[in-house]
């Protein structure tokens, strides 16, 4: 378990570090802000859709870190849908790529620099979780499955409550409410053993079923 918290909190701190590069990245494009004073629109215009282009870039990766923490500190997530930080560092290529064609008469220099400044963003800000994680570990599953199990009873004794609450009986609803509570301290007692509650599975639904028939037969008389 030490070993596992270790390498948990590595990571953490791997993708912290990331994120503490981002602000440079606005450092390294402040040369590109002298185009707003050449004076030519045409030179407004590029530094605007350069530095939106990094903005952009930034907040992917800003937002991706903050995903791959998420993941990270869970013991069972999804990948994350949209591969941002992976996105963002592409956009930060594009970016190299624009930059240099606007220097070279070549294509070619323009596509490596592109390509080479993607993998050092990779390398400088990680890259997003690519896989499931714990959504396959049996016990993950008996703890979802018993979290279920426990807001359909609990579910079910609450609509008891409510339909005994309708017949405006102060003692019925009382002893109803009282079931409620001790059904449901008793429920999540076994809740602590996912596994036993599950086994207790059938047993309780009949419990449940029991008292929905008692209620209709006091409801019908």
């Amino acid at each position: 378990m030490t070993r596992l918290g270790g390498h948990g909190g590595r990571a953490r701190r791997t993708v912290r570090r990331g994120a503490d590069n981002l602000p440079l990245l606005m450092l390294a494009a402040l040369p590109m802000l002298l185009w707003i004073f050449e004076g030519s629109l045409l030179a407004l215009l590029g530094a605007l859709f350069h530095l939106s282009l990094l903005a952009g870039a930034i907040l992917l990766i800003a937002q991706g870190h903050e995903a791959h923490e998420a993941y990270d500190a869970a013991k069972a997530a999804r990948r994350p849908a949209l591969p941002r930080k992976l996105l963002g560092s592409a956009m930060i290529g594009a970016l190299v790529f624009l930059l240099g064609a606007t220097r070279f008469a070549d294509i070619l220099p323009p596509i490596l620099l592109g390509i080479a400044a993607t993998l050092f963003a990779v390398a400088a800000f990680g890259a997003d979780p690519l896989r499931d994680k714990g959504l396959d570990d049996p016990n993950y599953l008996a703890e979802r499955r018993a979290e279920a199990l426990m807001m359909r009873a609990d579910a079910a004794l609450r609509d008891v409550v409510t339909r005994v609450a309708a017949l405006r009986d102060a003692q019925l609803q009382a002893r109803t409410e009282a079931i409620h509570g001790a059904s449901m301290r008793l429920v999540r007692a076994l809740g602590s053993d996912p596994r036993r509650l599950i086994e207790l599975e059938k047993p309780l639904m009949r419990f449940l079923a029991l008292i929905e028939n008692d209620l209709g037969y006091v409801i019908g008389n």
